[in-house]
């Protein structure tokens, strides 16, 4: 069952959408990621840019003096702030800040990332200030350097990227699970709707399709479902009661019929030949109305409340002991293999017995003389296994479907006994019972195997 479901549409599904949720869902937190480095990259720039400004606007107002006053003066707190400063003049000598050997300071014309490692630093700086930005200007004949730490940035870009890889999986995992769970309970709703189609293909038309009250998609193709089944219901319902009352309505003037030809037999010879003509007669026009009413209501399903287990070695021995003298007289030779063992199934006594005496008395009509009919039981993995061979004619290939029809016949111009409702009677009650029939050639002759379930009970 759980194999079924991986399998099913409502798992496979859950599992694209959750996917595609989390790779959108990736694809924004990415892109808000992005923005928040850049605008904190920017206001590091900026916090740079500006510091450069105020610098510049204090050497235009005071002079060169005036500026190494005011770098000396926020070198001392460009620690607590992260900040690094270097005034050196126009020959590199250093003049004041807290930073000393900054390579490339002369150069420095935009902002680029600079290691710690990599130069001198004076005051306390914290350890986890590792990397720079840096810009460097001349005013005059001096070169001023300001840089800021990119810990912050490092720090928040860390954080977040931590905190998206962690919302990434919870994202994952709770649209899995909640396309999971949704998808589990449709699949509930359709296999619910299977099982309904299921039980009505075995013939119960009274079942129908569970409806909620979502009034969604599964809900109206359910409504349609029943819909189709209620109308179905009553054709069938009609179409039974159609055959029935014509099959009712034909018995009972053809045997009335009957008694009165019994009633007008007269002593003439040749006049009373006739009469047990049409008597016959009648009675094959009887039996085949009384064969169709048969099939009929095996196939309506009503038997199946006669179900229970039972042994079908008596059966097949009653049935055998029926139709060997009738063989003989034949010349024909009926058999059986039977094993000590119970082999027991799950069905209706009277109809099992109908469909071994059918496949026997089929057997023996359409064979010659001199012919071995045999039957046997057997278990195969799990399940039971009756065979009727002969060796026969045989069936052609191409006709073994057709001969479970009603009323088909291999014989086109019909002129031989029967009606063609043996094996279709016991396609009925193979059906009845859930059983798989099987035409094979015998080589020669033909071999039919009725395939049944074997009963809870039964040991195999």
């Amino acid at each position: 069952m759980r194999n079924a479901y991986l399998r099913s549409t409502a798992f496979r599904l859950s599992v694209r959408y959750a996917l595609l949720y989390s790779v959108l869902s990736a694809i924004v937190l990415v892109a808000a990621f992005l923005f928040a480095r850049g605008e904190l990259h920017e206001w590091i720039d900026d916090d740079v840019r500006v510091t450069h400004v105020e610098l510049a606007r204090t050497f235009e107002q005071g002079g060169l003096s005036a500026l190494i006053a005011e770098v000396r003066r926020l070198s001392v707190a460009g620690g607590r702030n992260s900040m690094i400063y270097a005034l050196t003049s126009e020959r590199g000598d250093y003049l004041a800040g807290n930073a000393r050997g900054i390579p490339g300071a002369q150069s420095t014309r935009r902002a680029q990332i600079v290691d710690r490692a990599l130069f001198q630093l004076d005051g306390d700086f914290n350890h986890d200030v590792t990397r720079f930005s840096l810009r460097a200007k001349a005013l005059g004949d001096a070169t001023l350097v300001v840089g800021k730490s990119t810990h912050l940035l490092h720090e928040t870009t860390e954080a977040l990227g931590g905190v998206m890889a962690a919302g990434l999986l919870v994202i994952f995992a709770v649209g899995l699970t909640s396309g999971l769970l949704v998808g589990r309970l449709t699949e509930r709703r359709i296999d619910a709707v299977r099982r309904t189609l299921a039980a009505v293909s075995d013939g119960d038309l009274s079942r129908r399709a569970p409806i909620s009250r979502s009034a969604d998609d599964l809900d109206r193709v359910s409504q349609s479902i029943n819909s189709t089944l209620d109308r179905l219901q009553a054709l069938v319902d009609t179409q039974q009661q159609i055959s029935a009352d014509i099959a009712h309505d034909l018995k009972t003037p053809i045997q009335r019929l009957r008694q009165r030809l019994e009633r007008a037999r007269p002593e003439g010879a040749r006049t009373t030949e006739l009469i047990e003509k049409c008597v016959s007669e009648t009675d094959s026009i009887i039996h085949t109305f009384q064969a169709l009413l048969r099939i009929a209501q095996i196939e309506g399903g009503a038997r199946r409340a006669r179900f229970r287990s039972m042994d079908l070695r008596p059966l097949c021995d009653g049935v055998i002991a029926a139709f060997e003298p009738v063989a003989e007289d034949g010349g024909q030779l009926v058999s059986a293999e039977l094993t000590d063992s119970p082999i027991e199934v799950e069905g209706d006594e009277e109809l099992l017995t109908q469909l071994i005496a059918n496949l026997i008395e089929n057997a023996i009509r359409h064979c010659d003389a001199g012919v071995k009919i045999f039957l046997s039981l057997s278990r195969m993995n799990g399940s039971v296994i009756l065979s009727v061979s002969d060796t026969g004619g045989g069936i052609p290939a191409e006709e073994r479907d057709q001969v479970f029809r009603r009323l088909y016949r291999l014989e086109k111009s019909r002129t031989s006994p029967g009606n063609g409702l043996g094996l279709s009677l016991v396609k009925a009650i193979a059906d009845l019972h859930d059983a798989e029939i099987e035409m094979t050639d015998n080589r020669p002759g033909l071999r039919v195997d009725v395939k049944f379930n074997a009963a809870r009970s039964s040991s195999i």
